[in-house]
């Protein structure tokens, strides 16, 4: 086990990102800000050079586990872009090292990884969720549709920038029937029944418990004009507003009756979930545990304290955030040639 350094204060910290690309790079770019002291753990092929603006990287084919980086920089915790380095070879042993992760683990990170726990959890606390379906096979999920002719979402089963399926928005019968044929099958699909565009999420963090709003959110990253097709591998844009007040209705309806699932599986870290109103409710999209490639910037930027609102969260105390006066929204674009 990690020898844990105690610090009274988030000042002088030792923090490592796992990802690539511009969210690595800005987050790290924050946390220097703030006061620490930051490296990037690389954890694809692509995307290498912009964290390498802000600090020491470190690529996985030359170092195939973080655990020596950690206890050689003696990282205080972890900042992952994404839930895959649970599905590493080292993961176990990451967990053991006690270096504290910005992100539920355990069964907790089935409300994300798993699309169809998270369908199943809403059914169990009475939260509104559409109509879903797994498929296993094209056969399984066009007799599916045959059944049920709706428009449908097309989804992979296990969440993950790697999945076979990226996310394909079908608002017609029609059309989820023509994507059908071309989808990739290897780990069946995930159909959920669309809902309109009437979408916005919600992002907190979570201590057991203690469910603290922080921002609602708006993003755009539909690859084919009028915001159709499929899900682009990171969004093209997207906005969020300052709301510790949950103004929407989001977190009240869609978060707060999962407080005693949170209790039970000690979630500890952030919490997405992406809606849409339909006459008048919320019904949850998904729900991702992590700050997100497009809004986790922008929300360390409109907090005066972002280095110990999230050094609180990793330490399992409750944040108490201190909002910036000068700002209410922030606006995120991606520039690709």
């Amino acid at each position: 086990m990690m020898q844990r350094r105690s610090k009274s204060s988030s000042q002088g910290l030792s923090i490592m990102a796992f990802g690539v690309g511009s969210f690595a790079q800005s987050s790290t770019q924050i946390m220097r800000d703030a006061g620490a002291t930051t490296a990037t753990y690389l954890t694809r092929r692509n995307g290498n050079f912009p964290p390498s603006l802000v600090g020491p990287t470190f690529h996985f084919e030359k170092f195939p586990s973080p655990l020596p980086l950690l206890k050689q920089r003696k990282v205080d915790f972890i900042f992952p872009q994404s839930i895959d380095w649970a599905q590493q070879p080292w993961a176990g042993d990451l967990l053991a090292s006690k270096v504290p992760i910005l992100c539920p683990t355990g069964e907790a990170m089935l409300l994300e990884r798993e699309r169809d726990f998270a369908r199943r959890l809403c059914r169990e606390f009475k939260i509104p969720f559409p109509a879903a379906h797994v498929a296993p096979n094209r056969l399984a999920a066009l007799n599916l549709l045959k059944k049920n002719p709706k428009p449908y979402v097309i989804k992979n089963p296990l969440c993950s920038p790697g999945s076979p399926v990226h996310t394909i928005v079908c608002e017609t019968p029609e059309d989820t029937r023509a994507w059908l044929d071309h989808v990739n099958y290897a780990e069946g699909v995930f159909l959920q029944e669309y809902l309109g565009r009437a979408e916005a999420g919600h992002i907190a963090l979570v201590n057991g418990g203690d469910i603290v709003s922080l921002v609602t959110n708006q993003e755009y990253k539909r690859a084919h004009a009028g915001d159709l097709g499929i899900v682009c591998g990171a969004p093209l844009g997207g906005v969020v507003e300052r709301d510790p007040e949950d103004k929407y209705g989001l977190a009240r309806a869609l978060l707060h009756p999962l407080r005693p699932w949170f209790k039970r599986v000690k979630f500890n870290g952030p919490v997405q979930v992406t809606a849409c109103k339909v006459r008048g409710k919320w019904h949850v999209i998904e729900y991702n545990i992590r700050l997100g490639i497009t809004s986790g910037s922008m929300i360390l930027r409109l907090l005066e304290n972002p280095l110990d609102v999230l050094w609180d969260t990793v330490r399992r105390r409750t944040p108490a955030p201190c909002w910036r006066d000068d700002v209410r929204f922030g606006c995120s674009m991606t520039l690709a040639g």
